[in-house]
């Protein structure tokens, strides 16, 4: 495979993984494995691949309550809007 259809399966991987974890440890779990794979490549590229992949894992927010935040944020809402109003 080459690096840009590598970089398609991890960046597709990461979307789906960081969709319902956080985005942080998303990263945590695959970049290792982004990396060793890059550094294995014939011609390795593990920088390419690593920045890829981050730049997917902070961006990938396939639902709105993706990541523990937006999920606290979601049942904290009708109680502080209670209190409010």
């Amino acid at each position: 495979m080459s690096i840009y259809g590598v970089l398609v399966v991890f960046a597709a991987l990461v979307f789906v993984v960081a969709t319902f974890i956080s985005h942080t440890v998303a990263a945590l779990i695959i970049l290792p494995l982004v990396a060793s794979v890059g550094q294995n490549m014939d011609e390795p590229h593990p920088n390419l691949l690593v920045m890829g992949t981050v730049l997917m894992a902070s961006g990938a927010m396939g639902l709105p309550t993706s990541g523990f935040p937006n999920m606290s944020k979601l049942y904290i809402t009708p109680y502080v809007s209670r209190i409010l109003y």
